[in-house]
């Protein structure tokens, strides 16, 4: 089923964890008010944070290496060892992918884009022209909403 931009506030509310939502819900009002790049940044947090959730379900599940994945993300924050948080965070797409099989190999290339898409709105200094951000919002809208 094909959905359009302004259903995004309906979308919002089939979001089933409360951080996922919150972020989600920041995504679309800064979407709203044009601040496209916040919108992306909000996004990529909200794919993070799902992402993290649903490890730490399959862990609490048994699952050998999500339980390995929750004990190394929280023996890093733990420490508050900012350079592991950061690799977990440039990670976490290959770990779901490759070894929890949670997304497919599509899904791992539109949610890297997402991912990228954040780190160049977030640090302007990769781009001096001013013109951050990804020509193609729909994408990451379809992606993160998708039923």
């Amino acid at each position: 089923m094909q959905r359009r931009l302004w259903d995004l506030d309906e979308l919002i509310l089939e979001c089933r964890s409360d951080t996922v939502r919150e972020y989600i819900k920041e995504a679309v009002v800064c979407l709203e008010a044009g601040a496209i790049r916040a919108s992306i940044i909000s996004t990529w947090s909200a794919v993070f944070f799902d992402l993290v959730e649903k490890i730490m379900e399959l862990a609490v599940s048994g699952e050998a290496a999500a339980s390995e994945i929750v004990a190394r993300l929280e023996n890093a924050e733990s420490r508050n060892d900012i350079p592991a948080l950061l690799k977990f965070e440039r990670e976490i797409l290959s770990q779901v992918k490759t070894r929890l099989e949670l997304i497919s190999e599509f899904e791992m290339t539109d949610l890297g884009r997402i991912q990228d898409d954040r780190h160049r709105c977030a640090h302007p200094t990769f781009d001096r022209s001013g013109r951050g951000g990804p020509r193609n919002l729909n994408r990451w809208v379809r992606w993160i909403f998708r039923s």
